[in-house]
Order: C-alpha cells, then sequence, then structure tokens
C-alpha cells in the first residue's frame, strides 16, 4: 500500500524558504555588480539626473519645503542635498545649466529650486560627450514636471 503522506509533495511554507534564498541570492548578486567601469554614456546620465530631480521635486512636496537641485559645473556633479550622493559627470563629458540668472552663483553653481506645490524655478541640465551626443533634463517652472530631450550625435 502506499503511503499517502510521501506522495503529498511540498508544504507552502518549503516553497516560500525557497523562494527567499532565491530573492537573496539573486539580490546579492545583481547588487553588486556594477559593469565594467567606463559604460557611463549621456543616456544614463540624463536618466540618473532625472530620478535625482523627480526626488527632489517629490521631498519639496512632502516636506513642505523649498528644495534644491545644485549643478557644480566645476566639480562637474548634480546634488539633491546633503543626504543625497552626487551624480559624478564623466570628465569626458560636458556638463552645462541653464537657469535664472538669479541662481547661478559665480557661473560655477546653479540651482533649480523645487516648492512645495509642485512647481519649480525651471531650467536645464544638459551632457554632452565628444561625438556630440547630447541630452537635456529639462525642468518645467509652472507645472514642475521633467523630461528628457534628445539631441542628435554620432
Amino acid at each position: 500500500m502506499i503511503n499517502a503522506r510521501s506522495i503529498d509533495g511540498f508544504s507552502l511554507s518549503e516553497m516560500l524558504v525557497v523562494l527567499a534564498i532565491i530573492s537573496l541570492s539573486a539580490l546579492v548578486v545583481f547588487n553588486g555588480y556594477r559593469g565594467p567601469k567606463g559604460t557611463d554614456t549621456v543616456g544614463t546620465m540624463s536618466v540618473k539626473i532625472r530620478q535625482l530631480a523627480a526626488l527632489v521635486s517629490l521631498r519639496a512636496v512632502s516636506t513642505g519645503r523649498t528644495t534644491s537641485l545644485v549643478v557644480d559645473l566645476s566639480g562637474q556633479t548634480v546634488t539633491g542635498g546633503q543626504d543625497q550622493t552626487p551624480i559624478k559627470i564623466p570628465a569626458t563629458f560636458k556638463l552645462s545649466v541653464l537657469t535664472g540668472v538669479e541662481l547661478t552663483r559665480q557661473n560655477v553653481l546653479a540651482a533649480i529650486d523645487f516648492y512645495n506645490d509642485g512647481t519649480s524655478t525651471g531650467g536645464e541640465i544638459s551632457v554632452e560627450d565628444s561625438q556630440g551626443a547630447k541630452q537635456t533634463v529639462r525642468i518645467l517652472w509652472l507645472t514642475g514636471a521633467i523630461d528628457i530631450v534628445h539631441k542628435g550625435g554620432s
């Protein structure tokens, strides 16, 4: 006679434990892999800047305080605050910013402010590589909307 217990299969708790182990293993593997150095492109830089700008905008709305996205042209960095890791633009790329004159300090630092009502001072942050490929993160002043504009290149 066949024992009914021997053909039951796996219990739900056993399957969940196995799934958790696989998930943790995948998390460790994918977080540890950064890819080869030097793979930064104009596209990846502009996406990082766009994500940081969206985070700064959300912080302004959620905290009820004006927050700034700061572009340091001499250091080739874009920062969203003291608690954020700055985005470092590779030295081979050209970083430029277009903001209001009152928001630019000594032609080195520029800020785009986000307000608690979702609006911003607006501006553009452009990244261009040596082949002429250029992408611009545009932040609209009235709506605070953030988008990426692609421009030619080879």
